[in-house]
């Protein structure tokens, strides 16, 4: 009896876990089949069809605008970390005021696959593949635009002319190199860089502004509280600090590893 029980559990878990790893592409081509548009919004990668690197980050992809019911046009961000061995993770997450989707990596996605080892996204015309290891979810986008061919005159010739793209993509500019500043946030809390996805790796925060409601980051591994690296961040709250005097020696904001001090170089505090 137990054994036919134990037999009758694994068998539930197992088709419990087979829900969840195949709830990814209903949920998200129940959207997606109303998208009128596809972005690739991340300058570092000009083909996307296999995502390799830099491991261990997670990089904003696509922006996929579509339809709801009431015709309002709303988006999703797919994002991916990228697999270091199988340990990659597609995200989708949503996205109903249409923001830069830089905007939203700590939002809970409504959609996720985990245990990834090899990703990659190829675009068709009409049709969005996500190749994910040994499988593919393929997603029929109904209401992209069908490139049209309009003739017009020009000096008695005619002129054929290809309109509508489906997909748009922005020019490939360099990484970042690690010490680069990606996102600086000024006194005043606006925001004048946010680029840390052209990072080659991980970033970090630093402080270096009197904005307490966010700091600014730097490409790169964080080593904060160690000699001559960024001082950790405690928080203005825990601090009670008034961040209009931030940079002061021994600032209680950031604080560094024993045997060192919080000092103020050049606007940012550091350890010493």
């Amino acid at each position: 009896m137990y054994g036919h029980l134990l037999i009758l559990c694994t068998v539930i878990l197992v088709s419990c876990n087979e829900v969840k790893k195949d709830y990814f592409f209903p949920k998200t081509n129940k959207r997606w089949f109303a998208a009128h548009k596809i972005e690739k919004i991340n300058d570092n990668y000009e083909d996307l069809s296999d995502i390799d690197k830099p491991r261990g980050t997670i990089q904003p992809l696509l922006k996929i605008h579509y339809y709801q019911s009431d015709f309002k046009s709303v988006s999703d961000c797919l994002f991916y970390r990228v697999a270091t061995l199988n340990d990659g993770v597609i995200s989708v997450v949503e996205n109903p005021k249409n923001l830069d989707c830089k905007e939203l990596f700590l939002t809970l996605p409504y959609a996720k696959q985990v245990k990834i080892q090899n990703f990659g996204i190829t675009i068709n015309g009409d049709v969005l593949k996500l190749n994910i290891d040994k499988k593919s979810f393929e997603y029929k986008l109904f209401n992209i635009p069908k490139p049209r061919i309009e003739k017009v005159l020009n000096s008695s010739n005619e002129v054929s002319i290809l309109f509508a793209s489906p997909v748009q993509t922005k020019v490939v500019p360099n990484f970042l190199n690690n010490g680069s500043l990606c996102k600086v946030v000024e006194d005043d809390c606006s925001v004048t860089l946010n680029e840390c996805s052209r990072c080659r790796g991980a970033s970090y925060f630093i402080i270096n502004s009197k904005c307490y409601k966010g700091f600014s980051r730097v490409c790169g591994i964080d080593h904060c509280g160690q000699k001559n690296k960024p001082a950790c961040i405690r928080g203005v709250q825990t601090s009670e600090m008034d961040m209009s005097f931030y940079c002061v020696n021994d600032s209680p904001v950031g604080f560094c590893n024993e045997g060192l001090r919080v000092v103020c170089i050049n606007g940012t505090l550091e350890c010493e």
